[in-house]
């Protein structure tokens, strides 16, 4: 017989993000170095409280988390422009509220490091390693199972520039994962 799986999800307005950028150094022709500060935070503007079938739907279901989270990030380039390399790194912490309900989504750690190459005048190819590290979530006073963990992804790249007009084609390759 024809068995019919139930669909969930949800749909709606989402979280609201709001991050500024300081750049500390900025990259010169006789000093390609950039790095950048950052900071913001995640405004609860979604609805973290939607229903299906007289239930509500789990936190990752919903278009918003209902908590107000901060945002750390930072960047760091060096260029090497006679040889059309670039290396780079990333790193951002989020650190999460609690809602209304009393859920707190783990706070989480994202950290990456890359090369870009210069194929040529138009076309760039990169590779990228991603890790994510996030912290269980917590409800009704304990911390959940099957929640944060340990991400590895890496990441290759190809992107076309011509003028004002960009391209970027891009894969994401999962190396390790434990939840």
């Amino acid at each position: 017989g024809f068995t019919e799986t139930a669909k969930f999800g949800a749909s709606g307005i989402g979280d609201l993000i709001v991050l500024a950028k300081y750049q500390l150094i900025a990259p010169r022709i006789n000093s390609p170095f950039e790095l950048a500060l950052g900071g913001g935070a995640s405004l609860p503007t979604g609805s973290f409280t939607k229903e299906q079938n007289n239930s509500q739907l789990s936190i990752d279901l919903q278009p918003g988390t209902g908590a107000t989270t901060l945002i750390a990030w930072a960047f760091a380039m060096r260029s090497f422009p006679a040889e059309g390399l670039r290396f780079f790194a990333s790193t951002t912490y989020r650190y999460s509220g609690t809602n209304f309900d009393g859920y707190r989504i783990g706070d989480e750690f994202v950290v990456g490091l890359g090369g870009e190459y210069e194929l040529n005048e138009h076309f760039d190819g990169s590779l990228f390693l991603r890790s994510r590290f996030a912290s269980q979530d917590y409800a009704n006073r304990r911390t959940l199972s099957a929640t944060g963990g340990t991400y590895h992804d890496f990441m290759p790249s190809l992107s076309y520039s011509d003028g004002p007009s960009h391209m970027r084609v891009f894969g994401q390759l999962p190396i390790y994962r434990n939840v």
